[in-house]
């Protein structure tokens, strides 16, 4: 079992983004028991994709949880705030939460280099956890 593992979160929203983020917050802190610190929100073009911009934050927390029901909890919330890979196919993203880092490992390593995901990083972490 995994215990007490940092946790980082990418939260992205670019359709009612400031009332999707608020509710995706508020589902989080219910979801995951211990206590979540979050970065500034910020507005951020999109990449890949067309559509409007998006409100992307980031999320912290220490977790026991497996990758696989961290994932699990994420999918409920992306869906409780009105994700649906329908909306996806017509660039609007009600909410995306991606899984930076989880129990020392990194995913969406091309996130990482990102100037937002950087800056936001800087608010919340130590810069050596951030470059390395």
């Amino acid at each position: 079992m995994i215990r007490n593992r940092l946790l980082i979160l990418a939260i992205g929203s670019n359709f009612h983004s400031w009332n999707n983020v608020r509710h995706a917050k508020r589902l989080i802190q219910q979801s995951f028991p211990s206590l979540v610190v979050y970065s500034a929100t910020i507005l951020t073009e999109p990449i890949g994709i067309g559509g409007k911009n998006f409100r992307n934050c980031l999320a912290t927390m220490t977790t026991d949880l497996s990758l696989e029901e961290v994932i699990q909890r994420i999918k409920r919330i992306e869906a409780e705030c009105g994700n649906t890979a329908e909306k996806r196919t017509r660039n609007i993203i009600e909410m995306d939460i991606d899984i930076l880092l989880h129990a020392g490992q990194r995913h969406h390593q091309a996130d990482w280099q990102r100037p937002y995901i950087r800056q936001l990083m800087r608010e919340l972490l130590p810069e050596d956890l951030i470059t390395e």
